[in-house]
């Protein structure tokens, strides 16, 4: 990965655009490049597709299968030919909203024909901090019965390919079900911390008596969906064991997948004691899974899609939909075209070396990053977000629509850890969970002011001092906490 320094990357964006105004719906694509100053953008390509193209529905439902379009693909390759000795990375900004556009293969397509890797954009948020050197995951994996053995076997080449690609220290701790735990415990080479399933009853017990719910937050519906448990007792059992411990960087996840109605979800045994069994199983929302990521400290979500998985679709969507509104990087693999897991790896140790590898050119994975925290792999600089006719950059109003937003937003988008604070956590290996967990509620809470303030307009009054109260406080809690570690 190292020869790929040689030369940064030139800014490339390949923009895609649901158009909703017209009677007959359109995908437009444009092929974006930047100056040296990255300020001025000129369109190398412009096309429009029907949304059938990509498979998408005229109406409501799950489409069966998504696809990129030949004809994009193809002009897309004509115009990157020309720029073959160029170093540079494509990326993806789809804007919001929409829809299943998220779950077309891309990469899976674009990658494999341009030999570029690809990266997707996320909306603009605060960027999230990742405290320490030492390379801390946290793996959840549960799945059928009869498929526990093979499920042992992905978990257990992973974490051996990930021990070889990260240039660090390696701290894996693996949260299995038990028919999946039986087979890596018995096989004696997983160089991981193997915590037992059965200790998740006793931090499930315990959940009555505890006033917080953690799955209470932003997204979540008054009315509590038809799903005996929602998963709590792994996540429960997850932040039990890994509480007190130093931070964890990365959470990754292993489940089959399917749709309630259109809503996709994890499928996970009830209590993590027992494996599933036919249709015996609950159920892990996005909203649950950025909660247990938060809740751990971890920056990195990761995503597998297993071969047998019954619906990919539903976890690309999952994956797609987590990455686009998270600070910290979101990652996606379909273990069918990485079974070893070498490319996620590679992946994982892109982002723990902090921008110094670059991202793997692999078409089995995806990956939602902040352009900021791979600035210094850029040739040019990032187009600012909040000038004229980049408003598609950021997912929302500009911060100039309102003075609301002006007042706002900039606190929010500014809260990163002073540079004292950034300097312990570069050079520490690890650093107590309390630290990430605080950065990952900061960096929570802006994402809120930041989605919720930047609207059209002015905010109702009521509004506008509750969101003024919220900044002013999480600028003195960052102040707080710059101080507690500093004096750690």
């Amino acid at each position: 990965m190292a020869d790929a320094l040689i030369e940064q990357w030139r800014l490339t964006v390949l923009r895609v655009q649901l158009d909703l105004a017209e009677r007959t719906p359109l995908v437009k694509a444009d092929l974006l490049s930047y100056s040296d100053a990255g300020t001025q953008a000129h369109s190398d390509w412009h096309s429009s597709f029907a949304p059938q193209e990509f498979g998408l529905l005229t109406g409501p439902g799950i489409p069966e299968k998504l696809r990129v379009p030949p004809r994009l693909t193809q002009e897309v390759l004509e115009v990157l030919s020309a720029r073959r000795d160029e170093e540079f990375t494509l990326w993806l900004r789809l804007v919001p909203p929409y829809g299943h556009l998220g779950a077309v293969p891309w990469e899976r397509d674009l990658v494999q024909l341009t030999g570029r890797a690809m990266v997707r954009v996320p909306d603009r948020l605060p960027v999230a901090t990742d405290p320490g050197e030492d390379w801390t995951v946290a793996v959840l994996v549960s799945d059928d019965k009869a498929q526990a053995h093979v499920a042992a076997g992905c978990v257990r080449s992973f974490l051996s390919e990930l021990t070889q690609a990260v240039r660090g220290n390696v701290v894996a701790h693996v949260f299995a079900d038990a028919a999946i735990y039986q087979h890596l415990k018995a096989d004696g080479t997983v160089t991981a911390h193997l915590h037992d399933p059965r200790k998740a009853a006793a931090t499930r017990r315990e959940r009555p008596g505890r006033k917080a719910r953690q799955n209470r937050g932003r997204g979540t519906t008054a009315t509590p969906p038809p799903y005996p448990d929602r998963g709590l007792s792994w996540t429960d059992w997850i932040a039990a064991e890994l509480a007190g411990g130093p931070a964890v960087r990365a959470l990754h996840v292993m489940a089959n997948a399917s749709f309630d109605d259109e809503r996709p979800l994890l499928r996970v045994s009830p209590d993590p004691r027992r494996p599933c069994t036919g249709g015996n199983c609950v159920y892990l929302s996005g909203d649950d899974l950025r909660l247990l990521a938060d809740g751990i400290g971890a920056s990195v979500l990761s995503l597998a899609s297993s071969p047998h998985n019954p619906s990919d679709l539903a976890t690309r969507m999952l994956a797609d939909g987590l990455g686009l509104r998270r600070s910290g990087a979101t990652l996606y693999s379909y273990m069918e075209l990485d079974l070893t897991g070498r490319a996620l790896a590679q992946a994982h140790a892109a982002l723990a070396s902090r921008g110094e590898d670059p991202a793997p050119r692999h078409w089995s994975l995806f990956a939602y990053i902040q352009p900021e925290q791979v600035q210094d792999l850029l040739r040019e600089e990032w187009p600012d977000p909040e000038q004229p006719d980049q408003a598609w950059l950021t997912g929302r109003a500009p911060i100039d629509d309102s003075a609301t937003s002006l007042e706002i937003l900039p606190t929010a988008l500014g809260l990163a850890p002073g540079e004292a604070t950034l300097s312990l956590y570069r050079q520490a290996s690890s650093v107590p969970g309390w630290m990430a967990l605080s950065e990952r509620f900061i960096e929570s809470k802006a994402a809120d002011l930041v989605q919720t303030a930047a609207v059209p307009g002015e905010t109702p009054a009521m509004k506008q001092a509750y969101d003024r109260g919220t900044a002013q406080a999480l600028a003195e809690l960052r102040e707080l906490l710059d101080r507690r570690v500093e004096q750690s």
